[in-house]
């Protein structure tokens, strides 16, 4: 069997500034629910951007949403989005595949119908998402 190199290496990395503020706002908002999947617990909930931070720079509470961290990964690689109109799921076609994710296609977003997103922001995160689904 072989063996792989283990051990440290010092890296630098950018934090982003005021990001547990922003998971702390989106938890008063929401309690621990995530967006898809309902209610779970805080250790899994990530504070997720629908706008990419990297390119704006900015935690928004009404563009940002509660996610379990699969769910987050699989938006943040375009593999979910939100339908803005009627805030349905939307899988990728290549999720089909998998029961866990496939099941919340068509699926209403688990957060009070009160708490709204700006539907700008869903309505760019969708055109951007499902663009690329081609």
């Amino acid at each position: 069997m072989k063996s792989r190199k283990s051990g440290k290496r010092k890296v630098l990395v950018d934090v982003r500034i005021g990001q547990d503020g922003f998971r702390k706002d989106l938890l008063d908002r929401y309690g621990l629910v995530c967006a898809v999947t309902g209610e779970c617990p805080g250790e899994v909930l990530q504070a997720a951007h629908l706008r990419a931070f990297s390119k704006f720079q900015r935690h928004v509470v009404t563009e940002g949403l509660l996610l379990r961290s699969d769910i987050h990964r699989l938006f943040d690689t375009a593999r979910m989005t939100i339908e803005p109109r009627d805030r349905t799921l939307l899988v990728h076609p290549g999720l089909m595949g998998f029961a866990e994710y496939a099941r919340f296609a068509g699926q209403r977003l688990a957060i009070a119908d009160g708490l709204l997103l700006d539907l700008e922001v869903l309505i760019e995160h969708h055109a951007e998402v499902t663009g690329g689904w081609a």
